[in-house]
């Protein structure tokens, strides 16, 4: 049971916290980093998700709440990102708009201010939107293969003019370059 602290009381019930490491720093993303706001907001429903769902007493519930707003305004996130995660899990009445299928779903890179403009135009053509950031750390430092040197390539084209005349060879090569 991942990140829950079980005890027994004095009766032999038992309940439930949320556990932490004691190494734990309490440092989630930052909200003035370079990520789609959902994953920001995300990021909000998911403690919240997780304070909900495992803490049976209603004290430590809201210590845990308590503890999770703090953290997260250490890191950036205002007031208004609480407010606005709140109303987006209140249940709201469907429209007939709503209750008709998608009418696909597309996932496209995040680029602030033009992603979510995108992301709006499609969702009121009833088109599921989803958006990934593009520049993570592990497409900078992970590179699975070797750089091939040029020499070493192979299927080259390759342009030789003629020494006597305004003539020129093209042609395509299946051995490397070197040969």
């Amino acid at each position: 049971m991942l990140d829950v602290s079980v005890s027994r009381d004095d009766v032999g019930n038992l309940s439930f916290k949320v556990y932490r490491k004691p190494t734990h720093t309490d440092q989630y993303l930052g909200f003035a980093s370079n990520h789609p706001l959902q994953h920001k907001l995300g990021v909000i429903r998911t403690l919240c998700d997780r304070a909900n769902s495992i803490v049976t007493k209603e004290e430590e519930r809201t210590q845990e709440l308590d503890k999770v707003r703090r953290s997260l305004a250490i890191c950036g996130y205002e007031d208004w990102s609480w407010v606005t995660t709140r109303k987006k899990r209140e249940p709201k009445p469907q429209s007939k708009k709503q209750l008709s299928q998608p009418k696909g779903s597309v996932s496209i890179p995040y680029i602030p201010g033009l992603s979510e403009s995108i992301q709006r135009l499609l969702r009121s053509n009833g088109v599921i939107t989803h958006i990934k950031p593009t520049n993570t750390i592990r497409s900078v430092l992970v590179n699975p293969k070797d750089k091939t040197d040029k020499l070493d390539k192979c299927g080259v084209v390759y342009h030789i003019p003629c020494g006597d005349c305004t003539s020129s060879y093209i042609g395509e090569s299946a051995r490397s370059l070197r040969t």
